[in-house]
């Protein structure tokens, strides 16, 4: 399995785990729902570049870390 789908499967999770919805997490880290749902199913990935990471990829570092930005645990 590729990175993308790897990561978008995994995304997935984190989210219905928040439960929320695709629109929810799309609107809280400022990108379309569409993006949102090719990301998830693996037919795009968001951009890793290490000097400035997308709201998408801070976010799901919230989600994972307790005590990080955006983590609500």
């Amino acid at each position: 399995m590729d990175h993308a789908k790897l990561f978008g499967r995994r995304l997935k999770i984190l989210r219905k785990a928040r439960n929320l919805n695709q629109a929810e997490l799309a609107e809280n880290v400022g990108i379309e729902t569409k993006y949102l749902s090719n990301i998830e199913t693996g037919r795009r990935s968001p951009s890793f570049d290490r000097d400035r990471p997308t709201a998408l990829v801070r976010h799901v570092a919230g989600m994972l870390l307790p005590g990080a930005p955006g983590n609500q645990d």
